[in-house]
């Protein structure tokens, strides 16, 4: 774990407790925690949703041939699972996001996106960026080395 990785995670890990404690008697900060905690039953029905998917390659196509059925069934907990994995993202958009904008010092926050962005340990340092900037327009490209560029300059390079 970078040094960046562990302040990232003190700060916020400092953020919990100190929102855990005022959920106590601030009724704002307790609908915060229960669309939180929402949020965790979100992620593990997500999960459970590639469970499902993986019991039905395992049982169901393990035989040598793969019957309508069995394809309208894996298509069906495919969709369920997008469904699910869209639901989450959102919930995350919504919730997780303006809560580290809140709570975490841009600087904190350019050295998480660096994490996520660039990839000290490999060869290919920015294979994270090219593959992103494939779905992305020349604009939103554009945007996308300016951020790599910062977060360049916020982490010291391990």
């Amino acid at each position: 774990m970078s040094h960046a990785d562990e302040e990232v995670g003190t700060e916020m890990s400092k953020f919990v407790d100190e929102s855990s404690k005022a959920a106590v008697d601030c009724p704002v900060e307790r609908v915060k925690w229960a669309l939180l905690e929402k949020e965790d039953s979100e992620y593990a029905r997500l999960l459970e949703g590639v469970m499902d998917v993986m019991t039905v390659l395992e049982e169901d196509i393990g035989a040598t041939s793969v019957i309508p059925r069995t394809k309208q069934h894996l298509y069906g907990q495919v969709i369920a699972l997008r469904v699910a994995q869209e639901d989450h993202l959102e919930t995350g958009e919504a919730m997780v996001i303006p809560l580290i904008r809140g709570n975490l010092s841009v600087e904190c926050q350019l050295e998480a996106v660096g994490a996520l962005l660039i990839d000290h340990e490999s060869d290919d340092q920015s294979w994270v960026i090219d593959w992103i900037s494939q779905y992305f327009t020349l604009k939103e490209n554009g945007l996308l080395r300016d951020l790599a560029s910062y977060a360049r300059q916020a982490q010291p390079v391990a």
